[in-house]
């Protein structure tokens, strides 16, 4: 069986030409800014008053938190100078080491996928493609709520967005379902090290580039009732 997500036909070839500066996205985000600032809130059972427009998929522009980013760059971090990261690719480095990650992912949401997310996807890619290729034999993806982990051997699993692994062993199987990553070997593997980049928080992470495939080879249900799955990344 193939997992086919949300959006992945028409995000898999980045080209560096199609790259939006870092303008674009601030223009964006004040354009939401404006045309919502007066929308008022709603009522809803459960969870109380709510922004109107909060299930709006571009409702995490409100915040202006891509402005917040970009002013507070300064000098470069580690080495975005030497693997000559855009203005872009640095505020999206940021966004996405910091509490915005979720909307890089494309099952984030669930209908359309906006326009400037789907920008935001193109730019991250082309970040991750700029950092060093993992020669690791063994990748770990620690999993969040919302990761897929109703496999059955032999299924193929094709992520739209950049998954998120790290080269060491957290030794956290016992709280968290657990990837664990066979990358393809003799430099033909779609996972980069952008720790190399900037390793934030020392956390050695490595992200595989949009549309990457696997290939599930084992699952392991533990006492806890959490998985190990195993797979291999495929050509």
């Amino acid at each position: 069986m193939v997992e086919m997500p949300l959006g992945l036909f028409s995000l898999f070839n980045t080209m560096i030409d199609e790259i939006k500066n870092i303008q674009y996205f601030i223009d964006k985000e004040k354009e939401y800014i404006s045309a919502h600032k007066n929308d008022g809130t709603i009522f809803e059972e459960g969870t109380g008053l709510i922004d109107a427009d909060f299930y709006n998929p571009e409702y995490f522009l409100k915040n202006g938190k891509i402005q917040w980013y970009y002013d507070g760059i300064k000098g470069y971090i580690e080495n975005e100078e030497k693997y000559e990261l855009t203005e872009a690719e640095r505020v999206i480095l940021r966004m996405f080491y910091g509490d915005m990650s979720c909307y890089f992912r494309d099952d984030y949401y669930h209908e359309k996928i906006p326009e400037v997310a789907g920008e935001l996807f193109k730019v991250l890619n082309s970040l991750v493609l700029k950092a060093p290729q993992s020669e690791s034999s063994t990748l770990r993806r620690y999993c969040v709520p919302q990761d897929k982990t109703d496999f059955s051997e032999g299924d193929i699993f094709i992520v739209a967005h950049c998954l998120t692994c790290t080269e060491d062993n957290w030794e956290q199987e016992d709280r968290k379902n657990v990837y664990i990553i066979e990358p393809l070997k003799d430099g033909n593997t779609k996972a980069h090290n952008l720790y190399e980049i900037y390793n934030h928080g020392d956390e050695k992470q490595v992200n595989f580039i949009r549309g990457t495939s696997f290939k599930i080879t084992k699952i392991i249900t533990q006492k806890n009732n959490l998985k190990l799955i195993y797979m291999e990344e495929l050509p």
